[in-house]
């Protein structure tokens, strides 16, 4: 049971740092997307969200151990809330 409080954890923790990315986004106006650093850290964002997802699922099933799934997880919101801090940086 505790496992899977902890994988519930996890993916909140990723969907929560989206949803910071995206108020971020919202509230801090255009951001010029032909910069390579935002493109970049992007696509790390994205990456290690769907890595994560992976794991998560693969957690659940009994594949993947648990601290894969938090590593995993801290690494994708790390990057999601870094790109959501050079947005909001990058309009001031």
């Amino acid at each position: 049971m505790r496992s899977r409080v902890t994988l519930v954890w996890s993916a909140t923790l990723m969907v929560a740092s989206w949803g910071i990315f995206a108020f971020s986004f919202a509230t801090n106006g255009r951001v010029n997307h032909g910069d390579a650093l935002y493109l970049l850290f992007l696509w790390i964002a994205a990456f290690a969200s769907v890595s994560a997802a992976v794991a998560v699922v693969r957690a659940w099933q009994g594949a993947v151990g648990l601290s894969a799934v938090v590593a995993a997880s801290l690494i994708a919101a790390a990057s999601t809330l870094w790109l959501a801090l050079l947005i909001a940086l990058g309009n001031h």
